[in-house]
C-alpha cells in the first residue's frame, strides 16, 4: 500500500507544534496575492505528546485574497468546527448554516445562533414530539417572529417557574399583546398580558367579545349562521344575537339584545334608530327595587305590563295591567 508520510524531527513535541504541513500554491504566477500559499493543511499538536498521549487536530486553511487562513479543523475528539477553532461538539459551526434537508436528533442552538430558509423552514418528527426547550430562568423566551417587518405579528413562549406562558404580539416589539395564555395562573387574556380572569378580554374597540355559531358550508336556511358580541354602549353592556334570516345568505341581521345596566336588566329587540341610541325594551328588571317590566322600561311596581305613562308612577297597586288608557275602564287594578 502506498502512503505519504509526514514527520517532524522535534524531539519532543508540545502543544501548538506542527507536526506536517501541505501547502498549496501557484508559484509560476505573477502577482502578490497569485504568489501566496492559498491552501493549507496542517496536523497541529493539542498537547504535549509522550508514551500515553498524542492529542492531534487538523487544520484546513483557505485564501481568498490573502494568504491562506484557517476555515475548518478536526480536532482530536473527532469534533469539527467551522469558523471557530475550538469545536466542542461533533459540528460547531460559527456563522449561517444552509440546508435544503436538516436531520438530527438534537441541535443545540448558541445565544445568537440563526435558522432562516428561503421560503419555508419545516420541523417535522415521524415517531415522536418536537421540542423546543429553553433554560429555567423567566428571562428566557422562545420567540417566532419576523425580523424584515417590524408591524407583523410575534410569537413568545416563556418558562416562566416551570410553567410555559405562551403569547401572540400585535407586532415584534412585544408590547401589545393579541392573546395570551398564563399557564401558572390557569387564565387566558385577549389583549391583556395580566388576565384577572378565566377569560379576560381588554379592548378600547366598542364590540369586545364575539362568538360565532355556523355551519361549515354556506348556511341553507335562515338561523344556521348566527352570532354572540358583547359590547359596551349606551352606559351598559350590552350581549347582541344575529343571524341569517334567509336561505343560503351569510349576512347577518340583528335579531334581539340582553342589557345589562347598573341597576337593571333588560331583554330587547333589535334596535329602533342608529347604533343602538334608541332601544327597544321588551322585558326589565330593575335590580335595585326588584320591579318588572314588560314592554316598560321603567317599571314602577313589581310586575308593571305595557308602557302606562299615565300612571307609570302609582304605587298604590302591586300589579298594573292596562292599555294605555284609563285602568279603570280599560284594565285591571290589583
Amino acid at each position: 500500500m502506498h502512503s505519504i508520510s509526514l514527520q517532524s524531527s522535534d524531539s519532543s513535541i508540545a502543544v501548538n507544534d506542527i507536526l506536517g504541513r501541505i501547502g498549496f500554491a501557484a508559484s509560476n504566477e505573477t502577482g502578490s496575492d497569485a504568489l501566496k500559499v492559498s491552501a493549507l493543511i496542517l496536523a497541529v499538536a493539542e498537547g504535549t505528546f509522550d508514551a500515553n498521549n498524542n492529542p492531534t487536530s487538523l487544520t484546513f486553511s483557505t485564501g481568498h485574497s490573502e494568504t491562506a487562513t484557517e476555515k475548518m479543523r478536526i480536532d482530536s475528539l473527532g469534533n469539527v468546527g467551522i469558523g471557530t477553532s475550538s469545536p466542542s461538539q461533533k459540528l460547531e459551526v460559527n456563522g449561517i448554516i444552509k440546508s435544503s434537508n436538516l436531520i438530527s436528533d438534537s441541535i443545540t442552538f448558541g445565544s445568537t445562533d440563526i435558522i432562516s430558509g428561503g421560503s419555508n423552514i419545516i420541523l417535522s418528527s415521524i415517531l415522536n414530539d418536537i421540542i423546543l426547550t429553553t433554560f429555567n430562568s423567566a428571562a428566557d423566551h422562545i420567540h417566532c417572529t419576523n425580523t424584515s417587518s417590524a408591524s407583523r405579528p410575534s410569537v413568545n413562549i416563556n418558562p416562566d417557574a416551570g410553567n410555559i406562558d405562551f403569547t401572540v404580539f400585535h407586532d415584534t416589539s412585544n408590547s401589545v399583546p393579541l392573546f395570551h395564555c398564563d399557564a401558572d395562573l390557569e387564565k387566558v387574556g385577549i389583549n391583556t398580558i395580566t388576565p384577572d380572569q378565566v377569560l379576560d378580554v381588554t379592548t378600547y374597540e366598542t364590540e369586545g367579545l364575539g362568538v360565532n355559531f355556523q355551519q361549515e358550508t354556506a348556511p341553507s336556511s335562515a338561523g344556521g349562521f348566527q352570532s354572540l358580541i358583547t359590547e359596551s354602549r349606551s352606559s351598559s353592556i350590552i350581549t347582541k344575537h344575529l343571524e341569517n334570516t334567509s336561505n343560503g345568505s351569510s349576512a347577518l341581521v340583528l335579531k334581539n339584545l340582553i342589557r345589562y345596566g347598573t341597576d337593571f336588566v333588560s331583554i330587547d329587540g333589535a334596535y329602533t334608530a342608529g347604533l343602538g341610541v334608541t332601544f327597544d325594551p321588551k322585558f326589565t328588571v330593575n335590580t335595585d327595587s326588584g320591579n318588572v317590566g314588560i314592554d316598560n322600561n321603567n317599571p314602577s311596581t313589581k310586575l308593571h305590563i305595557h308602557e302606562d305613562s299615565n300612571y307609570i308612577s302609582e304605587n298604590s297597586y302591586a300589579i298594573k295591567i292596562s292599555d294605555g288608557n284609563d285602568p279603570e275602564t280599560h284594565g285591571m287594578l290589583l
